[in-house]
């Protein structure tokens, strides 16, 4: 896949093309993109995708907490994997936010990009006026020769799949759902800093995760099993989002993981975390030592669910 960016020179190929943030890169936008690649063959045409570096929201709402499934490298690291032909990334800045949709499609999507069909996923909506119908879509596409073509909606079991309810499914803890509907483990990637180093004292050394990205979705408060990254190998682990209340008071939300079989200093090391399972909610204990006893059940029980998904460490 070429990654085209606004200051480049455009291809002059003819393409089908579809629009969207592709945030988490999940099952609904690969069926989407599956359908894009299959148009694109039998007119015999380029596969393209317009996507954009930030999220309009971040644009059209500044004050609004972003979160997200994906970074950009993240999501065009995807993307890439797919036999698409172009990436278009665009700036979503004031000037592209006020064109309405029949002025994109002229002077984006026709005039720069050379589109002959266009695949509107099932409920996407563009330009600034957001009240406009597929019907309209396509009343514009025919006056500038772009054929507009509606996708089905991608509902496995009656599941409609989108990011929106990935990032609700996080936010409960329920990280299986939550991977299965991305096709993939949700993953945090991050730097190591210092903690107190308590952990180290009960037989459990943990490394603190300040994450790369501050936009990302960080799941439920509580224990989870993980596949832990670092320096091209990988290590079974488990980790814990909260405020660890066994050990502080100070209220504080850390991200902390413990490398089973690891053993060596961590700090400043880039890590990067797949959630493979929720283990338990993050409780206070009475003392150490009962915190120390939880951690060892939570150790087993985070081996037993990496053998049930077929992690062989």
């Amino acid at each position: 896949m070429q990654i085209f960016y606004s200051n480049d020179i455009f291809p002059d190929d003819c393409c089908t093309l579809c629009i969207g943030y592709f945030d988490g890169v999940h099952k609904g936008h690969r069926f989407l993109l599956d359908n894009l690649i299959r148009i694109a063959k039998e007119n015999n045409l380029k596969s393209a995708i317009v996507t954009f570096r930030t999220h309009p929201r971040e644009i059209i709402e500044p004050d609004f907490n972003i979160r997200l499934l994906s970074t950009f490298d993240e999501k065009t690291d995807r993307l890439s994997s797919l036999d698409i032909d172009y990436c278009f990334v665009l700036d979503f800045n004031p000037e592209l936010q006020s064109l309405s949709s029949s002025q994109f499609m002229s002077n984006i999507l026709s005039e720069k990009l050379n589109t002959k069909i266009l695949l509107i996923g099932y409920d996407h909506r563009f330009g600034s006026d957001k009240d406009k119908s597929f019907d309209d879509y396509k009343s514009y596409g025919k006056e500038i020769g772009i054929d507009v073509i509606n996708s089905d909606c991608y509902s496995p079991d009656g599941i409609n799949i989108s990011s929106s309810s990935i990032r609700r499914a996080l936010l409960k803890g329920e990280v299986k759902t939550a991977n299965e509907m991305l096709g993939v483990f949700y993953n945090i990637r991050g730097r190591v800093v210092k903690g107190n180093m308590i952990g180290r004292t009960i037989g459990f050394p943990t490394a603190n995760l300040l994450p790369d990205s501050k936009n990302k979705v960080i799941p439920l408060t509580g224990v989870y099993s993980v596949i832990v990254d670092l320096d091209n190998k990988r290590y079974p682990g488990m980790l814990n989002i909260g405020h660890r209340p066994t050990v502080t008071d100070t209220g504080n939300m850390t991200i902390e993981v413990h490398l089973i079989g690891f053993n060596g200093n961590l700090y400043d090391k880039s890590l990067n975390i797949e959630f493979i399972d929720f283990i338990r909610d993050e409780k206070k204990f009475s003392s150490l030592h009962d915190l120390q006893q939880q951690l060892q059940f939570d150790q087993q029980k985070s081996l037993e669910i990496l053998k049930k998904e077929g992690f062989d460490f």
